[in-house]
């Protein structure tokens, strides 16, 4: 009888031993993915409790299912769409689109830019000054044919006017000064994230035609090849995008190019907070 006390007291020690290592390396796992996170955001000067459009980056990611991660590579599951042929300049509209089909909506692109995108080709020349519409309003040129584009505020708009017009209570939701680390923190909690970079992640070409001043004296200067991808994944050196630039698969560009071309483009960042 004793020992069979003694031999249950042993089994009671060691179950507790090991039930307390596991709560240690649980803890000391969380602990050190915070401390990542944290030394994150400090070199990039960056604020880890920043809120955008009202919300918390966790609270932005609430209801979207967790992403696959393999061998320190993580990365969204989502369609791939060709801007081409239809839209050779509806980059926006293509990916406003991809992210609607993403959320389980039965759209196409066509559609949404017919009936959904504001757009305008009015230019008009006063003292030598170009005069044009404003792309934070209106989607500049015909995506059908020739333009420029349009900024994150419009895309934003697409996407509130289509979860408005059927009854969805869903928020997009510019990510206004978002940091890196914000973005990879977003496709970790599984929401993906609509970019303006470039076409391949190739340098800005700057030209004087496409500089023009707005009926609110802004002036534009439009990068002659902005591109607007969807953000779906990351590793320790590349970023992973639907890029609906005729391409059939994600692609990946080195993390460092494609936050050079983000930045540069104003670090324009859209995402959807999922409204039950």
């Amino acid at each position: 009888m004793l020992k069979y006390a003694v031999m249950c007291t042993v089994l009671g020690i060691a179950l507790a031993v090991s039930a307390a290592s596991y709560i240690y390396v649980c803890r000391d796992s969380e602990d050190k993915t915070e401390l990542g996170e944290r030394l994150a955001y400090a070199e990039l000067d960056a604020d880890i409790h920043r809120r955008f459009g009202g919300y918390g980056i966790e609270e932005l990611c609430e209801g979207y299912d967790p992403p696959k991660s393999f061998l320190g590579q993580t990365e969204i599951d989502m369609e791939v769409i060709n801007q081409y042929p239809e839209l050779p300049v509806g980059c926006e509209i293509t990916c406003a689109a991809a992210m609607l089909k993403f959320l389980g909506y039965s759209i196409d692109k066509c559609d949404l830019a017919d009936n959904y995108l504001p757009v305008s080709s009015e230019f008009t020349e006063k003292d030598g000054r170009l005069y044009g519409p404003d792309p934070k309003k209106v989607f500049v040129g015909d995506p059908y044919g020739k333009g420029y584009g349009c900024y994150e505020e419009v895309v934003a708009a697409v996407l509130n006017d289509y979860f408005s017009s059927h009854g969805s209570k869903n928020k997009a939701v510019i990510l206004e000064d978002a940091s890196s680390a914000d973005l990879e923190r977003l496709i970790d909690g599984g929401a993906p994230v609509i970019v303006w970079a470039s076409v391949d992640m190739k340098p800005y070409k700057y030209n004087a035609v496409s500089e023009w001043q707005t009926e609110d004296g802004d002036t534009v200067m439009w990068l002659t090849n902005s591109h607007t991808l969807i953000l779906t994944g990351y590793d320790g050196a590349y970023y992973y995008f639907m890029d609906c630039s005729d391409k059939d698969e994600i692609q990946r560009y080195p993390k460092e190019t494609f936050i050079s071309r983000w930045k540069e483009n104003g670090r324009q960042s859209v995402t959807v907070k999922i409204v039950k």
